[in-house]
């Protein structure tokens, strides 16, 4: 027998006693040392094989007595072995209501802490870390009495925060300005809370995220986080140099084993092989019980103590990843440096529990527009009175991103608390816009408005609630067939009673996006008692604008209203203002008698048609036939799109909710079963095809529009799904797909803090909010939707999944009634800035209110900032600290060079402007001149500025 084999042999006789478990241990490590050293100590390490062997022969076991005589002679390979070291970090891995309520994650946090505190009382030497500022903020709200001790033992060293995200999050689904303010209320908290600097938190700790999105590096170095630990999205090397398309880099290091693990004695064979491969000398040892929490037991630690003081072991210290990383930079030059996203792994959690994805896209979306407004107004009047509640918002939505949560792997009460969340997320964003909103319009100069208020009026605080949620905003739950498809569009908006009266009402019209926006926008009056065929709507100067009524006496809570649409252009980062009145009649309205005169019925395909586009429907089965990009006439489609396919997954793969499954059953819904027209509306701005399909146990309610001068044919599907999964069945899945005419062998994505360009895949891929399949040869067709994350990519496709029914953990996470707006979307360049205006539009609609006649300070239309250059504003907010006078902007570099961006501030003069970073801690002041401030943004950069403004 060779060297292996007589371990081999003794390790299937023997391996019993703590001695033999010892001696064996220490002889396997050795042996792989000897391997990576050309086999260099075999011989000697065979004679202690040997010996041992001789021992069990003859006494049929390995005495203490013979294994320690064979330590004692091995030992002079001893300074071999202590040339590796090996820091031991000690955690807990809490999920965030995984796979149980909040009150157990709450539960399991409070015992996890004091099990370690006892721990650390005990034992001198231990050290333990703990990730995710949720746990820290849940000890502060259910057991503050806790906090005292875990600040003593932060302070002497032992006890290590790996915190700088407030959840351990995923990195795909999330925005990039999710993941900033993840990085920015963590260290700002925790400092305070712990009493420890925020550069301090420096470890992006990250052991079971599904994957990392491209440019986390650039988004951490902003946040000034330097390294990284994770498992998932990679297979290449374990310790690397990731780098971001904009050149920031992270020190990575990936766990070779897993981040659970218990203290065992055969844990240290990789060691040796593991340095040669990277060329370093120190390893990490992560343990402790984790997912469910409870981390390290009283066993790893005396194991951990006792190996540590065997001569053939590497040098073992309890020890932090910090203490583990700092070490690691000497080699930093060395190591290979990895550029690419670190995806794919569990596709399926681009979709499944998709009310949380909904909740979380919109959240994202109405925080984003609500701190603009309150940004716009916070300096109108010289007050920060809006930051502090923004950040109570912030905390729920980024607990909500948590690697299990988001992702749809929880139960249902993970999915009930996620919600409830989201409830309060929005109940935060509506509040604080309503009133900027009214605060701004309460200086807007409206005095030349005459209104001619009626002291009878109904109308004053009607409408109160219409349309902040996703329930039927008509009392009696009827959809009236005259709102042409629109009504699910409007849902969700801020709050809009109404405040005028009598038959002159005036409306202003608010834009949170960096784009001068000209499009349809839907209005609401209510109680207004004039005539329909009479309503005019006007601009500031008188023009005439042409509407379009929607919807005229529908009721709501007691209230009458009028719906209607009109093309209007509002200013970037501004407000405009409209007026409706009653004119005066021009003739006669000869009553007209409505009753059918004769019947015209056709099997011709039904068109929509504007400026820009033609859009052609087989009316059997309302697939799209053709679509024409009127511009230079090309035809986008070569087959039938726009359908809803029906599939059943296979549920032989393990984590099926995380999976999406091989689809063993596809049927175009369209075509199979079937598809009933309830109307077709030829409106002179919008037109609509509104149509249902019945299917198995559920039904879809569709409305496809097209609106004036809009280059957007638009889907609005309300999913009322009824269908459910089983191992015997499948899984139920439910997609949009849309064939292209071109070959499309890339297809662009937004991921977070930037775009990224993916060759064809067949499975789904995270995008923010689109999918573009690229076309180099002319226009290009992209796929827009307001909450959907999984999207496709393969065989001149674009497809979009929008239902994953899986039945485990979550018996039935998709059952109910789902809304998804679809924007299918013709692109003259296909360029990051023309994809990013198109989904800003999606995204962030224009928000209306009324308001009454009074003087003021500002004027009827106003722009409070214009940009130019590259770049696409993910927020603007107040600062932190509170300062007044100051507007934080965060923006991102869109197109392929450098951008010297702009920021122009009407009605300001810049006073001073640096760059921060995520911190809002200042870096390098910035050129201003008047009330501009540029900056020079580099290729696929994140930049934060600080701009102090005076009037």
């Amino acid at each position: 027998m060779n060297v292996i084999q007589k371990y081999q042999f003794l390790l299937e006789k023997t391996n019993h006693s703590y001695w033999e478990k010892r001696i064996l241990s220490q002889i396997a490590f050795m042996l792989k040392v000897s391997e990576v050293k050309e086999h260099r100590f075999d011989e000697v390490l065979e004679q202690g094989l040997d010996q041992l062997t001789a021992a069990l022969e003859k006494e049929g076991v390995i005495s203490d007595q013979a294994a320690r005589k064979v330590e004692e002679e091995l030992s002079v390979l001893s300074p071999e072995a202590k040339k590796y070291r090996v820091i031991c970090t000690a955690h807990a891995h809490i999920d965030m209501n995984w796979m149980w309520g909040f009150q157990e994650t709450v539960a399991v946090t409070i015992d996890t802490f004091r099990t370690m505190l006892k721990l650390l009382k005990e034992y001198p030497e231990f050290t333990f870390s703990q990730s995710q500022a949720s746990t820290y903020r849940i000890i502060e709200q259910y057991y503050p009495e806790m906090l005292p001790e875990i600040k003593q033992r932060i302070h002497e060293g032992r006890w290590e925060v790996t915190a700088s995200t407030w959840v351990e999050c995923d990195k795909n689904m999330p925005n990039g300005e999710s993941l900033s303010r993840q990085v920015l209320y963590t260290k700002k908290y925790l400092s305070k809370l712990l009493e420890i600097p925020e550069e301090s938190m420096e470890l992006d700790f990250e052991p079971d995220t599904f994957g990392h999105s491209a440019n986390v590096p650039e988004i951490l170095t902003n946040g000034n986080v330097k390294y990284l630990y994770h498992c998932r999205g990679y297979m290449g090397h374990h310790v690397y140099r990731w780098k971001a398309p904009s050149g920031a880099e992270v020190l990575a290091y990936r766990e070779p084993y897993w981040y659970n693990a218990d203290i065992e004695y055969d844990m240290l064979l990789n060691v040796p092989e593991f340095c040669q491969k990277h060329n370093i000398d120190i390893m990490l040892k992560v343990y402790g019980v984790g997912d469910h929490g409870g981390g390290p037991t009283r066993r790893d630690i005396e194991i951990l103590r006792d190996m540590a003081s065997w001569p053939l072991q590497p040098k073992l210290e309890f020890g932090t990843y910090h203490q583990f990383f700092h070490e690691l930079e000497q080699y930093a030059d060395r190591l290979p440096v990895v550029e690419q996203e670190l995806n794919f792994v569990f596709s399926g959690c681009y979709t499944a529990q998709s009310r949380i994805k909904m909740a979380n896209r919109l959240g994202e979306d109405r925080l984003y527009d609500a701190e603009m407004l309150c940004t716009l107004a916070g300096l109108k009047e010289n007050s920060n009175r809006f930051t502090e509640r923004f950040q109570s918002a912030w905390e729920k939505h980024l607990f909500d991103q948590f690697h299990d949560i988001i992702p749809g792997s929880g139960v249902l009460e993970t999915r009930e608390h996620a919600l409830g969340n989201f409830q309060e997320i929005m109940a935060y964003a509506n509040s604080n816009a309503n009133q900027a909103m009214y605060t701004l319009m309460e200086r807007i100069d409206t005095s030349g408005i005459v209104t001619g208020e009626d002291p009878l009026t109904r109308s004053e605080g009607a409408g109160v609630g219409f349309n902040v949620s996703d329930a039927d905003p008509s009392s009696t739950g009827h959809i009236s067939e005259a709102d042409s498809g629109l009504i699910r569009r409007c849902q969700y908006k801020f709050p809009q009673a109404e405040r005028g009266n009598g038959k002159v009402r005036i409306l202003h019209a608010f834009n949170t996006t960096q784009y001068d926006r000209k499009e349809v926008v839907e209005f609401v009056i209510w109680d207004w008692n004039g005539k329909e065929e009479l309503l005019a709507f006007e601009d500031i100067h008188g023009n005439r604008i042409p509407v379009q009524i929607l919807e005229n006496q529908e009721w709501y809570w007691m209230h009458h209203y009028i719906k209607f649409v009109a093309e209007i252009e509002v200013p970037a980062f501004g407000y405009c203002t409209y007026v409706v009145k009653e004119t005066q009649p021009q003739r006669i309205v000869v009553p007209d008698f409505v009753e059918p005169r004769i019947d015209v019925v056709t099997s011709d395909n039904l068109v929509l048609e504007n400026e820009h586009l033609r859009a052609e429907f087989e009316q059997s089965t309302m697939q799209l036939v053709s679509l024409v990009n009127k511009a230079d006439g090309t035809e986008m489609l070569s087959k039938p799109a726009g359908y809803f396919q029906y599939a059943l997954e296979t549920t032989h793969e393990s984590y099926i909710a995380w999976r999406i499954g091989r689809f063993m059953q596809i049927v175009n819904l369209n075509e199979v079963y079937p598809v009933c027209i309830n109307t077709v509306s030829k409106g002179e701005l919008v037109q609509t095809i509104q149509y249902d399909l019945t299917f198995m146990q559920s039904k879809l309610s569709v409305a496809v529009s097209l609106e004036k001068n809009s280059k957007m044919l638009k889907f609005f599907a309300s999913a009322d799904w009824t269908e459910t999964g089983n191992k015997q069945k499948g899984m139920p899945n439910l997609s949009f797909m849309v064939p292209v005419a071109y070959q499309a062998n890339e297809f662009t994505y937004d991921i977070p803090g930037g775009m990224i360009v993916r060759p064809a895949i067949g499975h789904d891929v995270p995008g923010n909010s689109l999918i573009h399949a690229v076309n180099p040869a002319g226009p290009s067709l992209a796929l827009i939707t307001d909450n959907k994350y999984g999207y496709r990519g393969t065989e001149n496709t674009m497809a979009v999944t929008l239902l994953h029914t899986s039945y485990e953990p979550d018996r039935y996470p998709e059952f109910g009634i789902h809304d998804t707006t679809i924007a299918l979307a013709v692109t003259q360049t296909g360029s990051d800035n023309e994809l990013l205006e198109l989904s800003s539009q999606i995204a962030h609609p224009v928000h209306t209110l009324s308001n009454t006649s009074h003087a003021g300070d500002l004027p009827l239309e106003d722009s409070f900032l214009t940009v130019e250059g590259n770049v696409k504003v993910s927020a603007v907010k107040m600062p932190e600290d509170k300062t007044q006078n100051q507007v934080i902007l965060r923006f991102y570099h869109t197109g392929e060079d450098a951008t010297d961006a702009a920021f122009h501030f009407a009605g300001y003069r810049v006073k001073s402007a640096q760059t921060t970073d995520l911190l809002e801690h200042p870096k390098e002041e910035l050129p201003v001149d008047g009330d501009t401030v540029t900056v020079t943004v580099q290729p696929d950069t994140m930049r934060t500025i600080c701009v102090t403004l005076e009037q």
